[in-house]
Parts: C-alpha cells; sequence; structure tokens
C-alpha cells in the first residue's frame, strides 16, 4: 500500500488505472527486463517453435538439450525461422538454408560457403 492523492492508503491496481499513456509504456517496456513463462517444456517439439511475447514474435527451439530463443526472422529475407528445421545443433532457415548458431550467429550460407564459418 501507499500514499494515493487523497493522503489515504490505496492499492496498486488504484495506482496503475491511475497511469497515463507514457506511464503505461514505461511500465509495458520494463517487463522486457524480466523472464516470461511462454510455453511448457514438454510442449517444445524437436523443431523450432512460435511464440508470442510482449508484441514480439520469438522461436523457441531445443539445441544439443537446452532452449533457446531467437527472434523469429532470418537476417537474409525476414523470413520465420520458426518454420525451419534443427539441423546439427542449429536452427536452419526454411527458405534459402542460412544457418544460426544457438547465439544467433549466422554459421553457414549454403549459397556462399567462402562465407561460411
Amino acid at each position: 500500500m501507499t500514499a494515493g492523492k487523497q493522503g489515504f492508503d490505496v492499492g496498486v491496481a488504484e495506482l496503475v488505472n491511475e497511469l497515463d499513456e507514457a506511464g503505461e509504456e514505461r511500465l509495458y517496456q520494463s517487463l522486457h527486463h524480466f523472464w516470461h513463462p511462454v510455453m511448457f517444456a514438454e510442449d517444445l517439439r524437436d523443431g523450432p517453435q512460435r511464440v508470442v511475447l510482449l508484441d514480439k514474435t520469438v522461436a523457441l527451439a531445443r539445441l544439443d538439450g537446452e532452449v533457446h530463443a531467437f527472434y523469429d526472422l532470418c537476417m537474409h529475407r525476414g523470413a520465420a525461422i520458426s518454420l525451419g528445421e534443427v539441423d546439427d545443433g542449429c536452427i536452419r532457415c526454411p527458405y534459402h538454408g542460412w544457418k544460426y548458431d544457438s547465439g544467433g550467429q549466422c554459421i553457414e550460407i549454403p549459397s556462399r560457403p567462402q562465407l561460411s564459418n
């Protein structure tokens, strides 16, 4: 409880209702700094899976036994990486085959093997 406009105690719910649009945006943006459950671990299948978190699409994938989250975006042409597949501990884009490691780094471009790690 905290002091409100009239000097008496009010709950957090009442204070939230008093936020203006800018205050709501600050509150919403502050949520990006916290962990959020988006899926049960047993529901994460073999391939990448798309979820929406705070108005952002995210691809979840189990790579080498650990769950990783990526922006659901292939940097090549903006395809949804969640439509791809897990390939040797990495995610491979379904459209042109770009391969991303668990840290999100592109490590293979099939059409330009000389640029691959």
